[in-house]
């Protein structure tokens, strides 16, 4: 099963062409391919870089600390 990328049809992972709008679905196969693929490059980029970044904290955090003594 496929979703056509130009009107979102439902079809037959088989078909060739898409039998409500007669776009040609091979062309946009590797596209498709290579956006997913992109998307997931994305993705991991995101959270490798939130999880090498340290938290700073700032002088309101030690401001409004209740447990710090002063």
């Amino acid at each position: 099963m496929q979703i056509c990328p130009n009107c979102s049809y439902k079809i037959p992972s088989d078909a060739v062409y898409c039998p409500r709008c007669r776009v040609k679905l091979d062309e946009w196969r590797d596209y498709i391919k290579r956006l997913r693929e992109w998307e997931q490059e994305v993705a991991d980029s995101r959270q490798a870089g939130t999880k090498q970044r340290p938290q700073q904290q700032s002088y309101r955090d030690d401001y409004y600390d209740l447990t710090r003594r002063r």
